[in-house]
């Protein structure tokens, strides 16, 4: 089976369930169980997969099809242009979570950062408290969760 025959199966089966993504929740699924670059399996549609790989996908779409969301099928999840571990023990942070953080610099004057203190509580995945460490270094950033499984 090539890329291409596995995404139309994967897309058919993901818009039955109706899920809004199907051809981009596809396509992401299918660059994780291959290693293949997402530009490189639209660029060559003709690409061959091993059977690993097609039973491997087959089973993440089956997942996704019973709206499982697709950070907690995959694992992980970007934010503020991040790569962050998560699972069903913690939220997937929200896009308009990033907004959060642009404030934060929009308000915090970083040549006085150092004079500041932010705490994340129930940070989950830690999205939110490492992204303001990271771009409102040097601000004191505290995160704490009660769930010891995040």
């Amino acid at each position: 089976m090539n890329v291409d025959q596995l995404l139309r199966w994967a897309q058919d089966q993901l818009e039955d369930a109706k899920i809004a993504t199907a051809r981009l929740d596809a396509l992401v699924l299918l660059e994780d169980c291959s290693g293949i670059n997402r530009a490189k399996l639209l660029y060559d549609p003709n690409i061959q997969l091993d059977n690993f790989i097609i039973t491997k996908y087959k089973n993440l779409i089956k997942l996704r099809v019973t709206h499982i969301p697709i950070a907690y099928i995959r694992g992980k999840t970007e934010f503020y242009g991040r790569n962050f571990l998560i699972n069903k023990h913690v939220l997937e942070p929200r896009p308009e979570s990033e907004t959060l953080i642009d404030e934060l610099k929009n308000i915090i004057d970083i040549n006085q950062a150092n004079k500041i203190s932010i705490i994340d509580v129930g940070t989950g995945s830690g999205a939110l408290g490492i992204t303001a460490d990271l771009e409102l270094h040097p601000a004191q950033i505290y995160a704490t969760d009660i769930n010891k499984s995040c």
